[in-house]
């Protein structure tokens, strides 16, 4: 989630109290530069940034909280070897698969799209497609994705900090079945980890106030 995303959500408002937040957008999004470069992408120069800003902020420790993209940008970060203390995952996409083999026909679906919107060749675009293709930058978006396929995968054993991971019965089955499927695992890490019933992958960040208790819960068992 940008930084936007969060004050309106209400994580700031109601993490502040209790600790130092430092909310960045990552490359792309929000009010972070853009390109049309994938190599400005690159998942270790994002890593790079996040180490930047924690160090010019004067931390040499932090926990990390990301959702979908951040999400998975953070396991990531981890198993860099940044020194992060605790992390919460909302959806983040552990194995390669997804990066692999689904955002390929990202790329494609985009890069057609965008080819249409140069072409003004709308026909077959709802209205609301039509806005949002003329609205958004389509290269910039498909440099991202581009970027994403060079992403590896995570394993459970390589996150060796506490971690709450949490998902919703509506979010993307990929999230929910890595949840259910290593429960044991979890347990056996001592991690805290949740479904939450009713939310998709949006409400993971939005419907804050269902979820801060159990945020605030894991910041402090975890000290």
């Amino acid at each position: 989630a940008d930084r936007t995303t969060l004050v309106k959500s209400g994580w700031i408002r109601d993490l502040e109290p209790y600790y130092t937040v430092i909310a960045m957008d990552i490359r792309g999004l929000g009010e972070s530069s853009i390109s049309h470069d994938p190599d400005f992408y690159r998942l270790d120069r994002i890593i790079e940034d996040i180490e930047q800003v924690i160090q010019e902020c004067g931390f040499t420790q932090f926990s990390i909280f990301g959702h979908s993209y951040g999400g998975s940008i953070a396991l990531r970060a981890i198993k860099s070897g940044l020194p992060i203390k605790k992390a919460i995952i909302a959806s983040g996409t552990w194995d390669a698969e997804f990066f692999h083999n689904d955002i390929p026909k990202w790329i494609i679906e985009y890069s057609e799209m965008n080819e249409k919107k140069k072409r003004k060749q709308f026909t077959d675009m709802t209205k609301e497609e039509q806005e949002w293709a003329q609205a958004t930058d389509l290269d910039n978006y498909i440099a991202q994705f581009r970027a994403w396929t060079t992403f590896e995968s995570v394993t459970i054993n390589e996150i060796t900090i506490p971690v709450f991971l949490y998902s919703g019965t509506e979010d993307e089955p990929r999230a929910i079945h890595f949840i259910l499927d290593n429960e044991s695992e979890f347990k056996q890490k001592l991690w805290k980890y949740k479904i939450y019933n009713g939310m998709n992958h949006s409400d993971l960040v939005r419907e804050e106030p269902q979820i801060i208790t159990d945020v605030l819960e894991f910041m402090e068992r975890s000290r």
